[in-house]
């Protein structure tokens, strides 16, 4: 194996994890822009009447150990909250995992100058923490494949033949 072909591979790898890191970047930026502005211009609240709340699962699999995995199955809600602004009626959704009755009362969190812009509760749902994790992996990608493409560049100059055979021989385990 020619001790070259590491580099392209790490190049690849590289602008792979660069495009995961990039992306995501521009994901959370904007999903947190959107948090924030959700935060900043719902300022009233007002009680709301939950018109539907159905259910569905999500099911996915777990690794465990290198060889074992195990199955995780969530029920999650979608939740519609009707409630009026100055004899108006407006319509909340909610995505989440709790479960609201149908007839029951919720707080409903909205924007005065635009009650259709709102969110069920206090607190609206954060949808970009989760991009975090992928910045991370996509940084992590990144920084091991250009440690490769810098070792195969290092050992191309000093005729290290980087193949299994090769690392062998060097030990001493070779023929």
């Amino acid at each position: 194996m020619d001790p070259r072909s590491g580099k392209y591979v790490g190049l690849i790898m590289a602008g792979i994890g660069i495009a995961v890191l990039l992306f995501n970047m521009v994901k959370y930026f904007q999903l947190k822009s959107e948090y924030d502005d959700l935060v900043k211009s719902c300022t009233e609240k007002v009680d709301g009447i939950v018109t539907s709340c159905d259910s569905y699962t999500v099911t996915r699999r777990k690794r465990i150990s290198k060889h074992s995995h195990k199955t995780l199955t969530e029920t999650y809600y979608k939740t519609t909250v009707t409630f009026k602004v100055d004899g108006e009626e407006y319509t909340a959704h909610s995505d989440s995992k709790t479960q609201y009755p149908v007839g029951a009362q919720t707080i409903v969190t909205y924007d005065p100058n635009e009650p259709s812009k709102n969110y069920l509760g206090s607190v609206p749902p954060n949808k970009y923490s989760v991009r975090l994790a992928s910045m991370i992996t996509g940084g992590f990608l990144f920084l091991a494949f250009v440690k490769i493409i810098f070792h195969s560049c290092h050992n191309i100059g000093r005729g290290v033949d980087d193949t299994v055979e090769g690392i062998e021989r060097r030990r001493g385990h070779g023929q």
